[in-house]
């Protein structure tokens, strides 16, 4: 559970603990863990029946026995398949999942894919651990030359009846729980073990909703478990799947990570889909650790800004004041005087406001952001000098 402070004007009326893995505390199916599902098949029980006779029921979502077929005799079913099917579940055999409020499941596209694994191999990455990143996961496992190996993090117990306990672990992001015995022991093994020398690289696409801070916490915990500084990219490479507008919250964390222009898609997305742009282009991004010079955007929707020493947008202008390509949504900037600095080409500088605003907007002379503890503006409640600091996770 994490620990959860209420505020009403400013003042905190509750502190209280809610479930880390559901949004919504009403479909959350334990107090203390999530319960296995005893009806599921495991992967060594599913490997263990010939391809003929394997049936997978795409409406139970589950592996069924040949002595229960009767139960799903109107369910729609997969038979015959073989090992080679097994390794792309989210392909062939899962539903996503779709309560937004829960675990909604979003399947990266093969575009974005591809350009993950391509950018992986470029960096000589030999050990993958995939946090929610199924497809990523799969994709790697049809590598011709086998080099690089990956593991997949993941709360959806589901992948069990796909994967041996080497290759998925359940685990929740948000507070680094694994749900099994000696699932610590497999993980710390794919990390630690230096027979041979390992480069890193951890991908991750937690839900938008997510708590910044709480995956903060996991990336450090993850860190320290590799026995490398986080800050140490030649070890320790680090992509993370989030919105572009939560830059800020990310990199006052990690100062030492950016934002490339990459435009994330996903296939079972209706808004963030590859073929939309302008207004209406995927806001996801991703950030990382590694020099962006090293990370070759592909198309023709990405150019190489010789000033920036970075792939960009082909509509991402420099700017030769702000020294940057500024734009974080792939639309143009415009350098105003005023903010000494770029913004979105449609807004217009405010000298109520002292600030750049669309043009249709009510100046809020009031619109000061303060500490919810102390009253004052200089910082936020998290970093306020008067907060005793509670333990986050329970």
């Amino acid at each position: 559970m994490l620990l959860f402070d209420k505020y009403v004007d400013g003042r905190k009326v509750e502190t209280f603990y809610a479930c880390s893995a559901q949004r919504e505390g009403k479909n959350c199916s334990s107090k203390t863990q999530m319960p296995w599902n005893h009806e599921m098949m495991s992967y060594d029980d599913v490997i263990a029946i010939h391809p003929t006779k394997r049936k997978f029921c795409c409406q139970c979502q589950k592996f069924i026995r040949e002595d229960d077929s009767a139960t799903h005799i109107k369910h729609e079913k997969k038979t015959g398949i073989t090992n080679a099917d097994l390794i792309k579940p989210s392909l062939l055999f899962l539903t996503p999942k779709e309560n937004t409020k829960t675990n909604a499941q979003y399947f990266l596209s093969h575009n974005t894919i591809s350009f993950l694994h391509s950018t992986l191999k470029r960096l000589q990455i030999s050990h993958v651990v995939n946090i929610g990143m199924p497809r990523l996961h799969e994709h790697i496992q049809h590598e011709i030359d086998g080099t690089m190996k990956s593991i997949l993090l993941d709360i959806d117990e589901r992948f069990s009846m796909f994967w041996p306990r080497e290759k998925f672990l359940q685990f929740n992001m948000f507070n680094q729980h694994f749900f099994h015995d000696g699932s610590e022991e497999i993980f710390d093994e794919f990390l630690q073990n230096r027979s041979k020398r390992k480069n890193i690289a951890v991908v991750l696409d937690p839900p938008f909703g997510g708590l910044v801070d709480c995956i903060v916490q996991t990336i450090k915990w993850m860190s320290s478990r590799t026995m490398d500084e986080v800050n140490e990219s030649k070890k320790f490479s680090i992509f993370w799947i989030f919105p572009y507008f939560m830059e800020k919250r990310i990199t006052d964390n990690f100062p030492f990570m950016s934002m490339l222009d990459f435009q994330v898609d996903y296939d079972n997305h209706k808004k963030f889909k590859n073929a939309l742009t302008g207004r209406k282009a995927s806001p996801v991004r991703i950030f990382t650790n590694v020099e962006n010079e090293r990370i070759v955007l592909p198309g023709e929707r990405y150019r190489f800004c010789v000033p920036c020493r970075r792939y960009v947008s082909v509509d991402n202008d420099h700017c030769k004041l702000c020294n940057s390509c500024p734009s974080k949504d792939g639309r143009k900037c415009r350098h105003c005087e005023k903010c000494k600095k770029c913004v979105k080409s449609s807004k217009l500088h405010c000298d109520s406001c002292k600030r750049c605003q669309i043009p249709s907007h009510t100046c809020r002379i009031d619109d000061v952001t303060t500490c919810h503890l102390c009253g004052e503006g200089s910082h936020r409640r998290k970093h306020c000098p008067s907060l005793g600091a509670p333990p986050l996770f329970k």
